[in-house]
């Protein structure tokens, strides 16, 4: 059997993992192949014994096919077979006309299965059609954005992003027409159920390709939840999308917003590249002084916080590089970045030296900063040290944010 080409298969098996609720599994290659090759068999017989005719439904022989597949899947593992599923149908369906597809995807809702293999199976016919014309296909099944509690928000957002890549401008009056007409009205759809911010994270950089201004004036016509949902479910997979997003957001009015952003592209291009790539975005967007210290304070908590060693390994490391990126903020972000270590070393052994750099010049700001992002680990630890900061705001703030039951009885004063 050949090999089949592996786009095929990503977007429905991701489907189906969502809709189960699944976390990654391993599938035992062989077995998953054995299977292919006995349903490859009697699906090419199927295709080939009979004389297919346009517009007539038994042509395609969907009741026996449909009873084989269900046969055949009932008795597979299930961590397997949505993935089996995904392949075999698209095999089938390369087999057949576009109104046989469109007629096939009207039938997949009968079969006896349960209800996310059904979803996996429409998920995958969309897009062999979508491979065809996925104008023609949104034109077809746009009514199906007014469905509840479905699928296809994600299934025609993925569609909407191919007909982009052919025709942009087409893509984007049909989306600014559902919009008109009240298909992403809130008061119609349940914010759960139909998401605009899926078609707007296609529509905004392609806009912002050729009318900044006008992509950012989109984005900020979005609603507050749906900038949030634009910002948190964007993928970064260059530095041009950095850059692009964050040209965006600063012109889009809303500060809120463009740092949430600015601290969310940080993080992407820390996985992307590490320093490395965080030092270039700063170089890149000509950062001014805020966006610096926003960048390089996500950049640290991601890369010491979340990682086994550290990033960097000492806090001596991630001063030096504090003194590179944003030196105004030098004191805030060492602050910052010592609290950030206590997933790797005790409280008390940070709280020294946060006490021998308080006597430094800055120290006091670093001290601050150190307790603030404390306060959750070391409520009571923190606690006492807050009660010897100077600015009495300082001290109510760190006060307030205490949790109500502290977790620890130590007294950082006491004797070892």
């Amino acid at each position: 059997m050949n090999a089949l080409p592996k786009c095929w298969v990503i977007p429905t098996a991701l489907l189906f993992i969502t809709s189960a609720g699944l976390v990654r599994q391993q599938v035992r290659i062989s077995q998953v192949e054995r299977e292919m090759a006995k349903m490859s068999h009697w699906i090419d017989h199927s295709v080939s014994s009979h004389h297919r005719q346009i517009g007539s439904r038994d042509a395609v022989h969907f009741d026996t096919w449909a009873t084989r597949f269900e046969s055949r899947f009932k008795s597979l593992d299930p961590r397997e077979d949505a993935i089996l599923l995904s392949i075999e149908l698209r095999r089938f369906a390369q087999g057949l006309s576009t109104e046989e597809c469109y007629r096939w995807l009207g039938d997949i809702g009968t079969l006896d299965l349960p209800r996310n293999l059904r979803n996996t199976l429409e998920a995958e016919m969309i897009f062999v059609l979508a491979d065809r014309n996925p104008e023609e296909l949104m034109l077809r099944l746009g009514h199906r954005l007014s469905e509840r509690g479905t699928h296809m928000p994600w299934v025609l957002a993925t569609v909407f992003r191919k007909w982009c890549e052919i025709d942009a401008a087409a893509a984007i009056r049909w989306l600014d027409h559902q919009i008109a007409e009240g298909y992403f009205d809130s008061r119609a759809l349940a914010r759960d159920d139909e998401r605009l911010h899926l078609f707007e994270l296609v529509a905004i950089p392609l806009i912002a390709k050729h009318d900044m201004e006008a992509a950012a004036a989109r984005f900020s016509g979005l609603s507050e939840g749906q900038r949030g949902d634009v910002i948190s479910d964007r993928r970064i997979h260059s530095s041009e999308d950095a850059l692009s997003w964050i040209e965006i957001t600063r012109r889009s009015g809303t500060i809120d917003d463009h740092r949430s952003s600015t601290e969310f592209i940080s993080s992407q291009m820390f996985r992307l590249g590490g320093y490395h790539e965080v030092s270039r975005l700063i170089e890149r967007i000509a950062a001014t002084r805020e966006e610096r210290n926003w960048i390089t304070q996500q950049a640290l908590r991601i890369g010491i916080s979340n990682y086994h060693p550290p990033k960097p390994a000492t806090y001596q490391e991630a001063k030096e590089w504090i003194d590179q990126m944003a030196p105004e903020d030098r004191h805030s972000l060492a602050g910052i970045a010592l609290a950030c270590f206590q997933n790797h070393s005790k409280f008390e052994k940070l709280a020294e030296i946060a006490l021998i750099e308080r006597e430094l010049p800055g120290g006091e700001v670093m001290f601050y900063h150190f307790l603030r992002d404390s306060t959750e680990r070391a409520p009571e630890m923190v606690g006492k040290l807050a009660e010897t900061l100077k600015d009495p705001s300082q001290r109510r703030e760190i006060t307030e944010a205490l949790p109500n039951e502290p977790s620890s009885t130590i007294d950082p004063f006491a004797d070892p």
